[in-house]
């Protein structure tokens, strides 16, 4: 039965919508100066003889271009803290690739901002630890207001032999869906999602044998497998581990997929994990959307990045090099922090999933309005669930959820309410079809 959990506090809430778009101020590296850049910065060469551009993060590596002193351009990611120094990638005088801002060794900065500097902007604010409790459905775990106000907890009927794409096919499953996320807020990639495992290769093109293999062989270096199926490719992945849950173990990495070779923007890395319970009963799938002050906005990228050199660009060398600055980044480069999210999952327990009163799940509850969905045949209103027969409930009418439900021979019954018109008993479903649909406010 799905189940909304009110937001944490009126305060984070608050705090969760009302956040700026600009960049916030990146943690310090380890080492070098503070960063005084952010992506979509203008920039300027300030060290004498100038500074190397180079194709990665290296001072070995190949030098693109020497931009003189006083060159000017365009900061777009980083700050990346690699090889004891930080690192920008730029573009600037026909030149794109990466150059230092500072490192361990020097004392002064090789470039300096043109605009106000990265201290000067507002940061971000964040929700407070407060953690609630979340146990429904047989699944429960520790939600941070780090990472949401509230979850809602529900079932997912199947949605095998309709019209989808075979990557898409899903059987009957649970899912969480957080609200007042404090990440990029994309629906599709914001979830744990929790499948019997026999029910899941069943049904779809994308078996989990590779899944089973990695965590009962248990290499050092685990790749990242068992998630679900996407239509496009995946050239950025990183950040790649073993997570254990309370009952079962899994895999988590940092990816980002894409189309068409193009640089990424803020809000498209996704934090994804896939498990196993330890029984091998249940699947479990969790993704995040992440925010990260090291990533350029796609109103930035549109305003100002030069698409055609970055055409010129090595791209494995490219992905490669974003790859290790994510893998570098102190957790307060994301939004929401990874080590929040992993303890999130740390505190997830799976458990039986409770019986269905029928063979689909109700998708209602008190206080939905719902509209009647056959085609042409009325639906029947009666004086109690599964009682006398009173009214009918005509194709396209709508009404009000006022007690319930209540399960008869498999079939679940709600009270609803007609203004004006009638108060009874009707169901929601029977068999493979649904008789009430909720209408979304």
């Amino acid at each position: 039965m799905k189940t909304r959990y009110i937001f944490l506090m009126l305060l984070h809430f608050c705090l969760i919508v009302w956040m700026p778009t600009f960049a916030q101020p990146p943690a310090e590296c380890p080492f070098g100066l503070p960063t005084r850049l952010f992506p979509n910065a203008d920039g300027r060469v300030i060290a004498e003889g100038g500074v190397p551009v180079h194709i990665e993060m290296s001072t070995e590596s190949y030098v693109i271009r020497q931009l003189a002193t006083g060159a000017e351009f365009i900061a777009w990611y980083g700050p990346a803290c690699v090889g004891d120094a930080v690192w920008w990638m730029v573009d600037g005088h026909n030149s794109m690739g990466w150059i230092r801002e500072s490192s361990a060794e020097a004392e002064d900065y090789f470039i300096e901002p043109l605009d106000d500097m990265i201290e000067d902007l507002a940061p971000r604010p964040r929700a407070g630890d407060d953690p609630i409790m979340i146990d429904d459905l047989g699944l429960q775990f520790d939600l941070s207001a780090n990472i949401a106000g509230g979850v809602d907890v529900h079932w997912v009927p199947s949605n095998v032999g309709e019209a989808v794409p075979d990557f898409a096919v899903q059987p009957l499953h649970r899912e969480v869906s957080f609200l007042g996320y404090v990440g990029t807020e994309q629906e599709f990639w914001l979830h744990i999602r929790v499948y019997e495992a026999d029910a899941w290769d069943a049904v779809s093109t994308a078996p989990i044998d590779d899944l089973r293999t990695l965590l009962d062989e248990h290499p050092d270096e685990p790749e990242l497998t068992g998630l679900a199926p996407i239509n496009a490719a995946r050239p950025l992945r990183t950040l790649v581990e073993y997570q254990d849950f309370q009952n079962g173990q899994g895999v988590r990495g940092v990816v980002r997929y894409a189309q068409a070779p193009i640089p990424p923007t803020d809000g498209e890395l996704l934090y994804l994990f896939a498990g196993l319970t330890d029984d091998g009963q249940y699947l479990v799938r969790v993704a995040f959307g992440l925010d990260s002050a090291l990533i350029p906005t796609q109103e930035g990228l549109d305003e100002r990045f030069d698409y055609p050199l970055f055409g010129e660009y090595d791209h494995l060398v490219f992905n490669d090099s974003i790859a290790t600055m994510l893998t570098n980044a102190p957790d307060e480069m994301f939004r929401p922090r990874l080590s929040d999210i992993d303890a999130l999952i740390a505190s997830l327990y799976v458990g039986e999933a409770p019986e269905l009163c029928g063979e689909l799940p109700s998708r209602l509850e008190i206080d939905d309005t719902v509209r009647q969905v056959l085609e042409v045949d009325p639906l029947r209103v009666r004086d109690a669930a599964n009682g006398q027969v009173i009214e009918s409930f005509s194709p396209g009418e709508e009404a009000i959820i006022t007690a319930g439900p209540e399960c008869i021979d498999g079939i679940v019954w709600w009270q609803v309410i007609r203004p004006d018109a009638w108060v009874g008993w009707v169901a929601e479903a029977q068999g493979d079809r649904y008789f009430l649909e909720p209408i979304e406010d």
